[in-house]
């Protein structure tokens, strides 16, 4: 990032720098200049907080340091994702400094995730992205806990936790924000659990095509450059709004009617 007169920044142009740092090879080093020349105080100042006496971490789980050495590392673990997921890894624990509580030597952040994405929606407001951009950030911020235990989850819950238009996203981030932390992560990583779990439940909710190349063979239809486009239509009709067939011999039969094969 070039230096900057710090009075003629806008909002929109930080705006602007922001994303080009989020989406770089090295975000960190960049969200340390925006600390350096003050321009992070002035237009994130919440993210500032996060260096601040409140963002102290529980020792047991946190031993790197404060929510900033934390945030710094979750963010430099998503490096090359998209605006949205490095946006959502540096808010993900905005709110822990206003849920601050210490008792003794433990430190809690009990809601932190609800709060946070209270803060998130906030900023993103004021830095003016759109409703899609700020929705999706948002739901980060707000289910980077609940990914914590998704392997704890009735599968009722998990199942539609695996339904959520951003999973990919809060299970990249869940996967961050667990190697983020100052011990070995990988143990607290739920990635290979909830991708496996992805995987199945999208193979299960993937229909068999009812046309097949055997169809066709059976059909009389010799081999040939044809069978792609047949199969390719039979295939964009099963799946269409109102499926024209749900069974293989009214997928034949189909096929047959609309000409596609003649009839035997």
């Amino acid at each position: 990032m070039q230096d900057v007169n710090l009075s003629a920044m806008t909002v929109d142009r930080f705006a602007q720098e922001l994303a080009i740092i989020l989406t770089s090879s090295d975000p960190v080093e960049g969200l340390d200049r925006l600390m350096e020349v003050g321009l992070m105080l002035e237009f994130l100042p919440e993210v500032v907080e996060l260096t601040g006496p409140r963002a102290e971490q529980d020792p047991i789980y946190h031993p790197e340091g404060n929510v900033k050495i934390h945030t710094w590392r979750v963010v430099q673990g998503l490096a090359g994702g998209s605006f949205e997921l490095v946006f959502g890894g540096l808010l993900h624990d905005i709110g822990k400094p206003a849920t601050f509580v210490r008792s003794g030597l433990r430190i809690s952040n009990h809601g932190h995730a609800k709060v946070g994405a209270e803060i998130a929606r906030f900023i993103c407001q004021r830095l003016g992205l759109s409703t899609g951009q700020t929705d999706h950030i948002v739901q980060l911020v707000l289910l980077h806990m609940k990914m914590h235990v998704a392997d704890t989850l009735s599968r009722r819950k998990l199942l539609s936790l695996l339904d959520h238009p951003h999973i990919e996203d809060l299970i990249a981030l869940q996967h961050a924000d667990a190697l983020g932390a100052g011990f070995d992560g990988q143990k607290w990583s739920k990635r290979d659990f909830l991708v496996k779990q992805l995987g199945e439940k999208r193979q299960l909710m993937t229909p068999s095509p009812l046309v097949t190349g055997d169809t066709l063979i059976r059909l009389r239809l010799t081999p040939g450059p044809e069978f792609k486009s047949i199969l390719a239509a039979a295939w964009a009709a099963q799946n269409s709004l109102n499926p024209p067939f749900t069974t293989e011999v009214e997928a034949v039969a189909w096929l047959q009617t609309t000409k596609l094969v003649k009839s035997a």
